[in-house]
């Protein structure tokens, strides 16, 4: 292998690493969004369709707290779709090259 094949193979490692970062830091701002809500027991209304977890879609049923954590949130799961686009087009090349 050369140069430029450990360099491919090292940034596809390093994607997959900062991509499973992005996913697990996604999960704990999700989790932390869904206790922070403007009101106490919406959180299994009809509102939210009785899951929490749908109060991503309805950001006026969070506190100030709760929207810190959803936009924390999303930007985890968009760097976290990005570092496996990439990784899987870095991956794409490496095969193609071998």
């Amino acid at each position: 292998m050369t140069t430029l094949g450990y360099t491919l193979v090292t940034t596809f490692a390093a994607l997959c690493i900062v991509g499973a970062g992005a996913l697990i830091w996604a999960l704990f701002f999700s989790i932390r969004m869904t206790f922070q809500f403007e009101q106490r027991g919406v959180a299994y209304s009809r509102a939210t369709l009785w899951n929490p977890m749908n109060a991503i879609l309805r950001p006026a049923l969070l506190s100030d707290a709760g929207r810190q954590s959803r936009r924390l949130a999303l930007k985890g799961l968009l760097v976290f779709a990005a570092a496996y686009v990439c990784a899987g087009a870095l991956g794409l090349a490496i095969k193609w090259m071998a």
